[in-house]
């Protein structure tokens, strides 16, 4: 038994090592492994695998391997409202007459399958950039698709033909209201910010493909006073934070929060810490209480958070309704390991909804003020 086990683990990590992409898109693809998806997708990144939005031309069932295995690309199954029938039609139409060229050659070449390929499927693929590859914008692109269901001409074809690969948009109509396509050219022109984007993919596919998820809060995390872990790690190794490097992280800086002379497992200074929550293990403690190990992980690093059995139960909806915490709590350090031992969480996305005044001499006071709340009434 412990020689086969040695031998699959032997095998897994080679793998890994050499074939990172390969090995995890196979266990993406078969919804097999331990952790969920976001957590695969998350260690892809730090092999240097990048990730690929669906695409009309690209995407399948599989999550495929592409650059020669540098990147995955996501399939267009991932798509809300896209199913397995919908994806089968996509892909025959394809390997009959070749790729779509435009979204305008995509409408009029599945506009049969319009009972598989309904029209909610084809906002969700736009608004996820499976049509990038045009270099049409999403928002341009979603208005162009309602006047094409509508048999109405685009708003930027008002003034003279315009030809699209396929057929021609003839002239606009003249009684059409002139404000108001001017106004809806104008909205068109500006794509989706970063932010919108990184929300509609967790919408859409259920994780976040076009940067790590504690992007989308960073605002929010560097208001709130939290830093990346590995800072912390590296100012009590390195100098026990008696001074940091404050010339490299002068916005998150630990020493605000940590005593200015040494650190030690009596250290009163509370920290922040923001993370992804990626497993989580219950144990009995000596009084048969439960207490929580929670492996938590931000950008740079993962890290183990302790809730005592006091505040398990006062966090335990919070930890089980959202994924992405705020821990503040002390660090905690034994054999060259830090953890961070939990007194409180709250969810990031709790913090993003309260506004902060910009003054950076009062935003420390601005988040304990305004989340103290937080921390005595989400629990």
């Amino acid at each position: 038994g412990a020689a086969a086990y040695a031998e699959i683990s032997y095998k897994t990590c080679f793998l890994k090592a050499h074939y990172p992409a390969e090995f995890l898109s196979t266990i993406l693809t078969n919804n097999s492994g331990y952790y969920s998806k976001m957590q695969y997708m998350e260690e892809a990144r730090r092999l240097g695998v990048k990730l690929k939005l669906p695409g009309i031309n690209k995407g399948g069932f599989d999550f495929a391997v592409e650059d020669s295995g540098k990147s995955i690309r996501i399939p267009l199954i991932s798509v809300r409202n896209l199913g397995f029938a919908a994806v089968n039609s996509i892909i025959d139409e394809r390997k009959r007459n070749g790729h779509f060229r435009d979204f305008f050659d995509f409408s009029q070449r599945t506009a049969g399958n319009s009972g598989r390929i309904t029209k909610n499927a084809v906002e969700n693929l736009i608004k996820v950039g499976a049509f990038d590859f045009t270099g049409i914008s999403r928002k341009k692109l979603l208005f162009d698709f309602y006047c094409l269901r509508s048999h109405q001409k685009p708003a930027s074809y008002h003034y003279k033909k315009n030809k699209y690969p396929g057929f021609i948009i003839e002239q606009y109509p003249e009684n059409q209201n002139i404000n108001q396509n001017m106004e809806q050219m104008e909205y068109c022109r500006a794509d989706f910010t970063l932010e919108e984007k990184l929300e509609i993919e967790a919408g859409i596919l259920g994780f976040y493909v076009s940067c790590h998820p504690l992007q989308h809060f960073k605002n929010e995390l560097k208001k709130s006073g939290t830093f990346p872990f590995e800072i912390i790690k590296s100012g009590l190794f390195h100098q026990q934070v008696h001074m940091y490097d404050l010339n490299r992280y002068p916005a998150r800086n630990p020493c605000k929060y940590l005593n200015s002379r040494t650190v030690s497992n009596d250290t009163p200074k509370d920290i922040f810490s923001a993370g992804i929550v990626i497993s989580k293990r219950i144990e009995k403690t000596k009084d048969n209480k439960n207490m929580l190990f929670c492996t938590m992980e931000d950008e740079d690093s993962m890290y183990e958070a302790v809730f005592f059995p006091d505040s398990y139960l006062k966090n335990a909806k919070i930890i089980a309704a959202s994924p992405f915490l705020i821990i503040r709590g002390r660090l905690h350090f034994k054999d060259n390991n830090v953890s961070v031992i939990a007194k409180d969480a709250i969810s990031v996305e709790a913090v993003k909804k309260i506004k902060m005044i910009q003054n950076e001499e009062n935003i420390k006071a601005e988040f304990f003020s305004k989340t103290e709340n937080l921390w005595s009434t989400a629990n």
